[in-house]
């Protein structure tokens, strides 16, 4: 069984009465949602920093935080049957 994840009544979303108990869907989807935005940022990030208006730095900074938001959500992902 998956593991509760808290969801707090803040600006980013319901609380857990409205929503519940985040199941294998929903970190499922929450992690195909992670992927994919760190595709977009790849593409994004290298004509912003071509244009300078992000660093090269702050680019593989923010990269590397979404890839470790993935890592976590992957882990809470029940093992393969």
């Amino acid at each position: 069984m998956p593991q509760k994840i808290p969801v707090t009544d803040d600006e980013y979303g319901p609380t857990d009465e409205v929503m519940g108990v985040l199941n294998y869907r929903g970190v499922q989807e929450a992690l195909d949602e992670c992927r994919r935005e760190y595709r977009v940022r790849q593409r994004c990030f290298q004509r912003w920093i071509d244009d300078g208006r992000l660093a090269k730095t702050d680019a593989q900074d923010r990269l590397d935080r979404l890839a470790t938001a993935c890592k976590v959500l992957e882990q809470q992902l029940p093992p393969a049957q």
